[in-house]
């Protein structure tokens, strides 16, 4: 074996591997106690005990059941157009029928930015200001312009179609994460249960009422990697346009996706070290450059539009210290620390940086004399966040009636506090275990078997984990990468159903 084939397969493996410890890790904190919103306080974690004897039953007979259904579907030969239909259908209607019953509004920055707008329009650009909101957050102009442009289309405050559009977005956004996966597991079969349990991930559905760029940012990523998959079967690069402008758009929107900017990088650079094609080096640097020049651009246009200069607001380090203190809600979660260095720095992007510094040094030192501490934070902040099976998906449907300015109804009483939501949190609680369960499996057929694109969904969510490790936690953030474990998943439930064959999955 050569060396570059060596070097590749070393990364698939120690991909694979970390992914797996890390399965692990979370599928041991799963069994133990589940991560639950307090219902009487705003975004605050509770850690509840869970019935692991119950568990463990319920998923060895889930287990059975699908081995037993194995032995009925040796000969299957699933019609993917008819399940991608269905699934489509499925979701659209939960989907939407969830935006209806709730009729849920803008809050926190989605609220603050809708709010802009109509400020903005009034020639008030307050929220300018090194103390206003986009002077705190100026990457936040960014989702401002692209609700602009949908609402000269719609109207302003069409919270209704907005989302809609998460819905059809997210549709759009399974269909092409099991296109994907059926194309690097080589397996349709992988790709119809894919399909299924994107489907039966109700939290992903729920969150559409949330009105911000994360499910729009999916749905661009989405398109970019599965054009990324396109080119490494082909090697057209006429795919590179499919890659680069998409990814381009999502991460404007949410910086966030810088991750699966990195990820693509990273599947591009082995791609050419195992093919010996020079040509991702074009798309890398197209990447590399593009992704600084559309929100240096939107900055530019507010400022000449409204004659003020905008700061360069709160700087990324201080995320990182607020990340490594202990808070209110959780370890790692949301407080108001940066803030306050903000102020206390007179709204100065450098001096923040400089005070942020100072706290991580000073919590440095602490975990430094205090390694056992330094575990337990670290593991309660992961847990917090990856063990919370709902991803906010209530909470940021309907947080709380003293956030909310009409009436709550009677199915709201019921999901929100009521039977439906202990029917649910069982529901997802349950979910979250399998899909945790399958992928270890998933994880151990890849490393079997498969080249090394089997990897790509594994990158997306290691990078997610390690991000929101250091970054604030919270767990509405980690959704769209517990999406990635989905077809690993799925890879393991073709294992128990006897439709893996040696040498691909079928």
């Amino acid at each position: 074996m050569l060396y570059k084939e060596k070097f590749v397969q070393f990364c698939k493996k120690f991909v694979l591997g970390l992914t797996g410890i890390i399965l692990i890790f979370l599928t041991y904190y799963s069994l133990l106690s589940t991560s639950v919103l307090d219902p009487l306080k705003v975004e605050t974690i509770v850690y509840v005990k869970d019935n692991i004897p119950l568990l463990i039953l319920a998923a060895l007979l889930l287990g059975i059941g699908i081995i037993c259904l194995g032995s009925l579907l040796k000969t299957w030969q699933p019609n993917v157009v008819r399940w991608r239909i269905l699934v489509s259908i499925f979701v659209f209607i939960l989907g939407i029928g969830w935006i209806f019953l709730n009729k849920s509004l803008p809050f926190a920055d989605g609220l603050m930015i809708d709010q802009a707008i109509d400020e903005f329009a009034v020639n008030d650009y307050s929220q300018l200001a090194p103390n206003g909101y986009f002077g705190k957050f100026p990457f936040q102009l960014n989702f401002m312009m692209f609700l602009q442009c949908l609402y000269s289309f719609v109207g302003n405050h069409n919270y209704i179609f907005l989302q809609a559009l998460n819905v059809v977005s997210l549709i759009i956004t399974i269909l092409l994460v099991a296109n994907i996966a059926g194309r690097v597991f080589k397996s349709t079969h992988v790709e119809v249960i894919t399909l299924l349990l994107s489907a039966l991930f109700l939290p992903l559905i729920f969150y559409c009422s949330f009105i911000y760029s994360t499910i729009y940012g999916l749905l661009f990523s989405t398109i970019s990697l599965y054009f990324m998959i396109r080119y490494m079967e082909t090697h057209n690069m006429k795919y590179s346009f499919g890659i680069i402008l998409p990814l381009l758009l999502a991460v404007t929107l949410k910086s966030n996706y810088l991750i699966i900017l990195i990820a693509i990088i990273c599947m591009l650079v082995m791609d050419m070290i195992a093919n010996k094609k020079i040509a991702p080096v074009v798309i890398i640097v197209l990447l590399l450059i593009g992704q600084m020049i559309p929100g240096r651009l939107i900055k530019s246009y507010y400022q000449n539009a409204t004659g003020m200069e905008i700061s360069k607001g709160i700087p990324s380090i201080a995320w990182v210290a607020m990340g490594m203190e202990n808070g209110p809600k959780a370890p790692g979660w949301y407080n108001k620390t940066m803030f306050k260095s903000y102020k206390k720095a007179k709204y100065n992007s450098e001096e923040t940086a400089e005070l942020s510094k100072k706290n991580i040094t000073q919590r440095l030192d602490y975990f430094k004399d205090n390694p056992n501490k330094a575990l337990v934070f670290y593991r309660d902040k992961t847990i917090s966040q990856w063990n919370e099976p709902t991803f906010e998906s209530l909470w940021v449907t309907y947080h709380g009636p003293h956030m909310k300015k009409t009436p709550i109804s009677s199915f709201q009483k019921t999901i929100f506090y009521g039977k439906l939501n202990k029917v649910y949190l069982i529901y997802t609680n349950f979910y979250h275990l399998i899909i945790l369960l399958f992928a270890i499996l998933g994880i151990y057929i890849c490393w079997k078997r498969h080249t090394y694109a089997v990897i790509l969904f594994a990158v997306i969510f290691l990078g997610g984990f390690f991000f929101h490790t250091l970054w604030e936690a919270n767990s509405k953030y980690t959704i769209t990468y517990f999406l990635m474990l989905v077809p690993y998943a799925a890879s393991g439930i073709c294992l128990l159903l006897n439709l893996t064959k040696k040498g691909e999955v079928k």
